[in-house]
């Protein structure tokens, strides 16, 4: 097989498995796993459950009020501490860790959880509330 064929091979297999990747990326029963900042706020508002996997000193700098803090590394021991039947709002700076726990959540058996699209950043670029300190 001649080079130029394998590169095209490996491309479009590629392609494949990334399409693949976002086809998963929304959950079927419960709804997106990723959301907007405006529907973030929205379960925020409702009083849905909200998890910051940031370090404790990004908590410290600033976090959406009422939040639980669990840094993403402490995640898997400390599953007890939440609602299994809830839906989680989960967040983190950009929205990588929060993705991250989203995914770690699932495989332990928590079906409503979501993660806050491209993060803290995000909802406050969109004007939403953030407390400092605490």
């Amino acid at each position: 097989m001649k080079r130029s064929t394998r590169f095209h091979i490996a491309i479009l297999v590629l392609i494949l498995i990334l399409t693949g990747l976002t086809a998963c990326t929304t959950k079927p029963a419960t709804g997106e796993l990723i959301i907007s900042a405006a529907d973030a706020n929205q379960l925020y508002q409702d009083g849905v459950f909200v998890l910051d996997v940031r370090t404790p000193e990004e908590y410290l700098d600033s976090h959406i009020p009422g939040a639980t803090l669990i840094p993403l590394e402490q995640l898997g021991s400390r599953y007890g501490e939440l609602p299994q039947d809830e839906t989680i709002l989960v967040y983190c700076r950009t929205g990588n860790r929060s993705l991250q726990a989203v995914y770690l959540l699932e495989s332990a058996g928590f079906n409503q959880v979501h993660s806050l699209d491209r993060g803290l950043k995000n909802w406050i670029q969109n004007g939403y509330e953030v407390e400092v300190g605490r």
